[in-house]
Parts: C-alpha cells; sequence; structure tokens
C-alpha cells in the first residue's frame, strides 16, 4: 500500500520531467542550396550557421529540409514549413507569416559582360528582349511591375534554379535576369557568372532579406521561443555578421531590429 502511494506521488512528477524536457523541434528551408551556403560562416570566424544560431537562442532544434523554391513557398503558406531563412520580403509572403528583416539588398539586372547594359526602360522598349528570373522568387514592388509588364508582352522567360537560369543568359536566350546585388556576388563564388556582370537597377528600389515565421501550426511556446530568437539575431546583427569576409563590405548592409510590421491574415 505504502508502494503503491509513494508511486502515485512521483508519477506526476516523472510526467512533468517529461514535459519539461520535450524539445522545441521545427522545420527550416533556404530558398536555395547557394543561400545557405552563403549563410554558413567561414571556419576561421568561429560562427555558428544562421539557423544553428536560431537554435541556440530559441532552445530549438531547426531541421533544415530541402524544397524546389516554388513547392518551398506553397509548403510555408499552408503552414507546414515554419521558417524560411535567407528569404526575400514580399507582400503575398507577409500574408501567411511574420517576417524579420535583417539585411537590406540591392536590384541588380545581369547581363552578358559582353553586351550593352541592359536597363528597365531598355527591357521595356525593346520588342525582343527577354527577361529571365526563377519561378518561385519575387522582387520589389518597381521589380514585380517589370515582371508584369514583360510577362504581357511575352518576354519573361522562368527558370527552376539559379543555375538554368544563369545558362540561358549566357547562351542569350535570355537578355537580363533580374536578380540582387547579394545573389551575384554568391554566384560568382559559385563560378556561375563567366561572361556576366550586374548592373545596378536604383530605379527598382531595394528589398529586405531576413527570416520568415509561419507559426500557425506551431506550439504557442514554441513560437514564442523562436520569435525571442530571432529578435536576437536582428539585436546581433548575426546575418551581418556571418557575411563579412564573403562579400564585399558595400553589400552589406544590416537593418536595425525592429518588430515584425505584417502578421498573417486570420
Amino acid at each position: 500500500m505504502a508502494l503503491t502511494r509513494l508511486l502515485s506521488m512521483l508519477l506526476p512528477l516523472f510526467a512533468a520531467t517529461g514535459t519539461a524536457a520535450a524539445a522545441c523541434s521545427v522545420d527550416a528551408a533556404y530558398p536555395a542550396v547557394q543561400v545557405q551556403g552563403l549563410l554558413t560562416p567561414q571556419p576561421q570566424r568561429q560562427l555558428v550557421s544562421l539557423h544553428q544560431r536560431l537554435g541556440e537562442l530559441s532552445g530549438c532544434t531547426i531541421r533544415i529540409v530541402d524544397y524546389p523554391l516554388a513547392r518551398l513557398w506553397h509548403t510555408y503558406e499552408l503552414g507546414d514549413l515554419p521558417l524560411v531563412i535567407g528569404a526575400i520580403r514580399a507582400p503575398d509572403r507577409d500574408a501567411h507569416g511574420q517576417f524579420y528583416p535583417m539585411l537590406q539588398v540591392q536590384v541588380v539586372l545581369i547581363g552578358r559582360a559582353s553586351s550593352p547594359a541592359m536597363t528597365s526602360a531598355g527591357l521595356l522598349a525593346s520588342p525582343t528582349a527577354r527577361l529571365g528570373v526563377q519561378r518561385g522568387s519575387r522582387s520589389t514592388p518597381a521589380g514585380e511591375k517589370l515582371r508584369a509588364a514583360m510577362e504581357s508582352k511575352g518576354q519573361l522567360d522562368y527558370s527552376v534554379d539559379s543555375v538554368q537560369l544563369l545558362r540561358k543568359l549566357q547562351l542569350d536566350r535570355t537578355q537580363a535576369v533580374l536578380s540582387y546585388s547579394i545573389l551575384f556576388a554568391m554566384f560568382t563564388a559559385d563560378r556561375l557568372t563567366d561572361g556576366l556582370k550586374a548592373q545596378p537597377a536604383p530605379e527598382l528600389g531595394t528589398a529586405e532579406a531576413g527570416i520568415y515565421l509561419n507559426a500557425s501550426k506551431l506550439d504557442a511556446r514554441d513560437a514564442e521561443a523562436l520569435r525571442r530568437g530571432m529578435q536576437q539575431l536582428q539585436q546581433e546583427h548575426y546575418l551581418a555578421r556571418v557575411l563579412q569576409g564573403k562579400l564585399d563590405r558595400a553589400l552589406i548592409v544590416p537593418l536595425p531590429a525592429t518588430q515584425p510590421a505584417h502578421k498573417p491574415r486570420k
């Protein structure tokens, strides 16, 4: 009888301990393997990758999964992919989650080095020039207007990944690619830009890079732990620190820590 009474007292304690020890574990993805490589610091920097640092700050295990870009964003919209790391901000993505901005990035038009620099005005005026974009990618509001205008003329060309995107440009199947300065630097590091050049397109504005969180299917405590972790990442300017030594300093423009401006619609 005494043993039964002792067990009845201890079992709730064991259950509580097990519950407390249950760790937060969530899926996350980078938009491309090259983005993950870019956001993994050089060994001599003695830093961990962006998702590992978020895991340390939040107490969550961040599992990296791999999706084609279009499927990645569809899975994020459904809430089955809570985190997209190294993402570019876009209004349709804001509708499904919270965005934590960490870096300002410049829009560029990539073209062949042997050809005259292509501008957005030149693309719009040309009856034949084709603009290349990666399926599932997004640009600034001005960049999206350019895409829509080129598509309406039948002169927008989609690629499934960055390798195909740049290869079409090198083969003159497209005459320009809409991208970002930080991505062009990443492509160059991966030796994907032979014979290509990037032209700044200030008329297309700047974008924000950071992390999206769709917490619609997460436990409330896990979601709050991730929010605190991402706010700490912002305060540490951790993304900018990871990129130091990998990119030209002019490309690294950290953004001040702010509360996410958009929340998902109910």
